[in-house]
């Protein structure tokens, strides 16, 4: 499946564009039974703000917030959209680094 009917399908199939009007939601089960392809330009132009997803964050285990404002990229977005259950949303990969390495921290320290 291409990436970007890949991503489309994501989203939906995770309540991602639940709240998006009714003509976009539309458009985006168009593009995931027919494929993004088979749009038409206008149509496109409908739905493709939702390729421009914001990553959400990681806080550290001191409580502080990193404010990442990463816009993710369709490679970005689409293994976000895979990973997003084990991160309680979508991450770019600095934050998913992020995240592991305070993992591979406590886990560390919960050996001591």
């Amino acid at each position: 499946m291409p990436r970007k009917q890949s991503i489309l399908k994501k989203l939906y199939e995770q309540d991602l564009i639940n709240n998006e009007k009714d003509i976009v939601i539309g458009i985006a089960k168009a593009a995931i039974d027919n494929g993004y392809d088979s749009l038409s330009d206008k149509q496109k132009n409908v739905i493709n703000h939702l390729f421009d997803q914001e990553c959400v964050g990681v806080t550290n285990p001191g409580g502080h917030f990193n404010n990442c404002k990463a816009i993710l990229t369709e490679e970005e977005l689409d293994n976000a959209l895979e990973l997003s259950m084990s991160y309680d949303g979508l991450l770019c990969f600095s934050c998913i680094d992020e995240t592991e390495e305070y993992r591979r921290h406590w886990d560390r320290i919960s050996k001591e």
